[in-house]
C-alpha cells in the first residue's frame, strides 16, 4: 500500500470543507435549456460534384428514382454518380424557356412538371426527353396567366394547380391544355407561394396577402390573415410553406412571422418565434421549409439554418453550418427539404448546394467531442469506458480529464488533475477504466498511476508508484485494467508489467518481466487483459506477443509471431482480447487483424491461431477492441472505421464516418458492453453508442437504370431507359460497345455494388464490385439479353435487377436473303453449265453426224 495514499485520502474524508473541495473538483454540466442535439453529418453536392448552380430552390424524386435538383441556373437530374443538365437554348422549342427553377413535381404518367420563374410552366416527357412549355399569350386567355411560377400542386385528378406572381391561382387541364383563373382577394394582384390539398380535398393557399383555403366543390375562398389585436391570428401575411403532418395538424411557415400551428378546435394560431436569448426557440423568424419526415420528425428550415421541433415542448434544435467542420450544413439559408424513398434527408440552400443527412446515423448513437467538453474549445479524445450499476457511463478522455454521464438525463461531471489539490484526479489523460466489484470506478492514467474514484461521495484515491515499496503499484503509466472474477483489479502498465490489487490487502502484487526468469510475464508493456472460462488470464502486451497466466501454477507462456508458422499469432502488438458467450478467446492485433485462439488454456501447448484480416473483408488490420452482442456477432474498432463479423457465417459489414461514426480512427482501450448490452467505441472525435439489435438496415431495394450506352472510342450517352424499351440494336460493324448503369440508392452510392451477365454470352454472373460499366468486344450476330442487378451499401441486392435486350445485326453477306442470293446464284450457275453442257452434246452430235454423212 502507498505510504503517501493515507495522508491524501484522510485529508478529503477529516476535511469539513469536502463539499466545496468536491466543486473545485468536478464540474457538473446538467442539460441546458436546448434540447439535447443528435450531432448532424451532412455529406454535401455542389459545383465540385457537377451541380449547375449553388442555389438549390427545388428539389425531387421521380418514379424511377432519380433525384432532381431546380436552381437558378437549370434543371439538374442526378443518379447518385453525375449530374445532367438541362438549360434553356436559342432555338431549341423543346428546351426550357428559363433556368430559373421553382418547383418540381410528377404526374401520374410520369411527366414531370417545372415551375420557372418567368418561362412559365414547362413538361418533360423522360421517353424524349424534351419540354413543352406553357406560356402566357395576352391574345388566350385561356393560357396561363403569368409566367413566373412560384409553385405547382398535381392534385389526384391530374390537373396541376399553380401559384404565380402577382397573378393569383391558376389551374391546368393537361387533356385540353387549358388554364382556369382563380381571383383570390376580390382579384387583387396576389403571389402565391405555397399550395397543399388536405384530407379533405381543399386546397390551401400560402401568398403575399395571407393564408387561404379554396373549397374546390363550391369555389369558396376562406382567408386567414394577421390581426394586431387578436391574439389567435396568424402571425404573418406573408405566407411561404404550408405542412400538415400525419396527425392532421396545420403548420404554417411565414416570412418575418415564424412558425404557426393552426388549432383546428379553436381556429386560431400558435406562434414559434425566435427569440435570441432562448437557445432552444426558432432559429429565425424567416420560414422556408417545413417538412415532416417518415419518423414523424418536423424540420423546419429558415434562412438562418435548419430546426428540429420538438412538438412535446415546442422547443427546437438548431443545425447551422460550423466553420471547420466540414460535416455541418454547408449554408444557413435553407430553400427546401425532402425526403427520399430510402429515407434520406434533402436539403437545398440559397448559397451552397444541397446537404444530404442519413436518419439512420443516429442509431449508432454518435456523442461528439464538443457535447462532452468542460469547456467551449475543448474537444476530448475518447479513451476508456465503464459502466455501474446506476446508469452512469464513465468516459475517460486524453487531456480532458474523466467524464461520468448520467445515461438517463445526459448530465455530465467532470473530474479534473487540479494542481493544487492533491486529492484531484492525478491525471488528466485517463488511458484505462473499470469497475470494481465494490462499486468503485478504477481509473489509470498516462503518467498519474492510478485513481480509485467512490462515485457516491466523489472521494478519489491514488495510486502510485514507489521504488521503495514492492507492494506499490509496479508503474505509473497505467494503460490496461481489468476487475476479475475473483475481484482482484489487474493493472497493466507500460513499463512497469503487470500489479494486482488485492481489497482484502489493500495491495498490490507484481509481476514484471524478467526474460531470465522462465514462466515470467513476457513484455513490462501491458496492453489489454481477458479472463477465460476456465479462470486464466490473458494478458495482451505491445510488440512482445500474447501471455497466458496459469492462476494453479503463477506461470506466464508467451505466444509470438512466427513467419513461417501461418498458425501463429498475427502481430506481436496485441491492442484487445475478447472472451465471447462461446468461451471463444479473440485478439485484436495492430496491423495483422483479429486472431481466434483454437484451443483450450488448460493445454497451452496445443494452443494455434486462427487469423481473419483485410483480406477476408475486415476494414483494417488495426484492431483496437473487439465486442460481442447477443446474437453472437463480433464489433470491431479498427483503424478505418467498425467491422461486424458474424462468426458462424463468415459475412462481414464494415461502418464508416458516413454511417454515423464518430471518425475513420477509434481508439486502444476505448470499447465497452454495459449490462444492458450497449456497445461503446470511443476515438478521436467522440463516441458511438448504440445496441446492435436496434440498428436498423435499408430493406428498400435500389432501383437499377441504364445511365449510359458508349460506342467504340466516344461516348454516346443515352437517355432514360424508357428510350430503349424494345432494347439496342447494333450493327455488324460495331466491334465494341459499353453499358453504364447506377442503382439509384443514395446513401452510399459509391459502395452500391453489381452483378451483370449477358444471356447468350455469359455463362455466369460476373461481379462488378463497386464499377458499373462493363464492355463487350465483337460479338456475334443475334439477340441477347443484358441482366443487371445491385446491392445498396446495406447489401441488400435487387436480384430482379434490369434486363436490356441486345440485338446485333449480322453481316450484309452473313444474313438469311445473302444467302438466298447465294443459293439463287448457283443455281443459276449450274442451270448456265448444264445448258452450256447440252449445247456442246449437241454440237458433238451434229458434227459427228455430219462426219457419218461425208463417209
Amino acid at each position: 500500500m502507498l505510504k503517501a495514499l493515507k495522508p491524501i485520502t484522510a485529508i478529503c474524508r477529516e476535511s469539513k470543507a469536502w463539499a466545496a473541495m468536491a466543486a473545485l473538483l468536478t464540474v457538473t454540466l446538467a442539460a441546458n435549456a436546448a434540447p439535447d442535439a443528435h450531432p448532424m453529418r451532412f455529406d454535401h453536392l455542389t459545383l465540385d460534384d457537377g451541380l449547375s448552380q449553388s442555389a438549390v430552390v427545388s428539389i425531387w424524386q421521380d418514379s424511377s428514382g432519380f433525384m432532381w435538383f431546380g436552381t437558378e441556373n437549370g434543371l439538374n437530374r442526378y443518379n447518385g454518380y453525375e449530374f445532367d443538365h438541362f438549360k434553356q437554348e436559342r432555338g431549341n422549342p423543346d428546351a426550357l424557356r428559363n433556368d430559373f427553377i421553382y418547383d418540381i413535381g410528377e404526374s401520374a404518367d410520369g411527366a414531370l412538371w417545372i415551375a420557372t420563374k418567368g418561362g412559365g410552366l414547362a413538361r418533360f416527357d423522360r421517353s424524349t426527353e424534351s419540354f413543352r412549355g406553357y406560356h402566357h399569350d395576352p391574345a388566350d386567355e385561356t393560357s396561363i396567366a403569368g409566367d413566373v411560377v412560384r409553385t405547382l400542386l398535381i392534385d389526384t385528378d391530374g390537373g396541376v394547380w399553380l401559384g404565380l406572381r402577382d397573378k393569383g391561382l391558376d389551374r391546368l387541364d393537361p387533356i385540353t391544355g387549358r388554364f382556369t383563373h382563380y381571383a383570390l382577394d376580390g382579384g387583387e394582384a396576389v403571389s402565391v407561394f405555397a399550395l397543399h390539398l388536405d384530407g379533405a380535398n381543399r386546397l390551401w393557399i400560402g401568398s403575399d396577402q395571407g393564408l387561404y383555403r379554396l373549397d374546390k366543390e363550391t369555389g369558396k375562398v376562406e382567408a386567414f390573415r394577421h390581426d394586431p389585436a387578436v391574439a389567435g391570428s396568424i402571425s404573418s401575411d406573408r405566407v411561404r410553406t404550408i405542412l400538415e403532418d400525419s396527425n392532421g395538424i396545420f403548420w404554417i411557415g411565414t416570412h418575418g412571422g415564424g412558425l404557426n400551428r393552426l388549432d383546428a378546435d379553436t381556429g386560431s394560431f400558435v406562434h414559434f418565434r425566435h427569440d435570441d436569448s432562448d437557445p432552444s426557440s426558432l432559429g429565425h423568424d424567416r420560414v422556408t421549409a417545413i417538412f415532416e419526415d417518415t419518423e414523424k420528425r418536423i424540420w423546419v428550415g429558415t434562412s438562418r439554418g435548419l430546426n428540429l421541433l420538438d412538438a412535446a415542448s415546442g422547443s427546437f434544435v438548431r443545425y447551422n453550418n460550423e466553420t471547420g467542420d466540414r460535416n455541418s450544413l454547408s449554408g444557413d439559408a435553407i430553400s427546401t427539404l425532402f425526403q427520399d424513398r430510402s429515407g434520406l434527408l434533402w436539403i437545398g440552400t440559397l448559397t451552397s448546394g444541397v446537404n444530404k443527412w442519413n436518419p439512420k446515423t443516429w442509431g449508432l448513437g454518435l456523442h461528439a467531442s464538443k457535447t462532452l467538453a468542460a469547456t467551449a474549445d475543448a474537444k476530448p479524445k475518447v479513451t476508456a469506458f465503464a459502466t455501474d450499476a446506476s446508469d452512469t457511463l464513465w468516459i475517460g478522455t486524453f487531456g480532458d480529464g474523466l467524464i461520468a454521464r448520467n445515461r438517463r438525463d445526459g448530465s455530465t461531471t467532470h473530474y479534473r488533475h487540479d494542481p493544487s489539490n492533491p486529492a484531484s484526479l492525478s491525471d488528466d489523460r485517463v488511458m484505462s477504466l473499470t469497475m470494481g466489484r465494490d462499486g468503485m470506478v478504477w481509473a489509470g492514467t498516462m503518467h498519474g498511476g492510478l485513481n480509485r474514484l467512490n462515485p457516491a461521495s466523489g472521494e478519489i484515491s491514488i495510486f502510485r508508484h514507489d521504488p521503495s515499496d514492492p507492494n506499490s503499484l509496479s508503474g505509473d503509466g497505467v494503460m490496461a485494467l481489468f476487475a476479475d472474477s475473483e475481484g482482484l483489479v489487474w493493472v497493466g502498465t507500460f513499463g512497469g508489467g503487470i500489479s494486482v490489487y488485492d481489497a482484502r490487502t489493500d495491495s498490490f502484487t507484481r509481476h514484471v518481466a524478467d526474460p531470465s526468469v522462465s514462466g515470467a510475464l513476457g513484455s513490462p508493456r501491458v496492453t489489454g487483459f481477458a479472463e477465460d472460462r476456465h479462470g486464466n488470464i490473458w494478458v495482451g502486451t505491445d510488440a512482445d506477443g500474447l501471455n497466458l497466466f496459469d492462476r494453479e501454477t503463477g506461470r506466464f507462456r508467451s505466444y509470438r509471431f512466427d513467419a513461417d508458422n501461418p498458425n501463429s499469432l498475427s502481430s506481436d502488438t496485441v491492442y484487445s482480447l475478447h472472451v465471447d458467450e462461446n468461451g471463444t478467446v479473440w485478439v485484436g492485433t495492430r496491423g495483422g487483424g483479429l486472431d481466434r485462439i483454437v484451443g483450450s488454456s488448460r493445454n497451452p501447448a496445443g494452443i494455434t491461431f486462427r487469423n481473419l484480416s483485410q483480406k477476408d473483408g475486415l476494414t483494417n488490420d488495426v484492431v483496437y477492441g473487439v465486442q460481442s452482442d447477443a446474437r453472437g456477432d463480433l464489433w470491431l474498432s479498427t483503424n478505418y472505421g467498425i467491422t461486424r463479423i458474424n462468426p458462424a457465417t463468415g459475412e462481414f459489414k464494415n461502418l464508416h464516418r458516413r454511417d454515423g461514426l464518430q471518425s475513420e480512427e477509434f481508439n486502444f482501450g476505448a470499447h465497452h458492453k454495459s449490462a444492458d448490452g450497449t456497445l461503446f467505441f470511443g476515438g478521436l472525435n467522440g463516441y458511438n453508442e448504440f445496441k446492435p439489435a436496434e440498428l436498423s438496415v435499408s430493406k428498400v431495394l435500389p432501383p437499377i437504370m441504364l445511365t449510359g450506352l458508349f460506342g467504340p472510342g466516344d461516348g454516346t450517352k443515352a437517355g432514360l431507359p424508357s428510350e430503349l424499351d424494345d432494347g439496342v440494336d447494333l450493327a455488324y460493324d460495331d466491334d465494341s460497345v459499353t453499358f453504364e448503369f447506377a442503382a439509384l440508392d443514395y446513401v452510399s452510392s459509391e459502395h452500391n455494388r453489381y452483378m451483370y451477365k449477358l444471356e447468350g454470352f455469359d455463362k455466369d454472373w460476373i461481379d462488378l464490385g463497386t464499377h458499373r460499366r462493363v464492355t463487350y468486344t465483337d460479338l456475334n450476330d443475334g439477340n441477347y439479353l443484358l441482366r443487371v442487378k445491385a446491392a445498396n451499401a446495406d447489401g441488400v441486392w435487387n436480384e430482379a435487377g434490369f434486363a436490356l435486350p441486345v440485338r446485333v445485326a449480322a453481316a450484309p453477306w452473313d444474313t438469311w436473303w445473302a444467302y438466298a442470293a447465294y443459293v439463287g446464284m448457283l443455281v443459276q450457275l449450274g442451270l448456265f453449265l448444264w445448258f452450256g453442257h447440252q449445247r456442246k452434246i449437241r454440237r458433238e452430235e451434229e458434227y459427228s453426224e455430219r462426219l457419218e454423212q461425208e463417209v
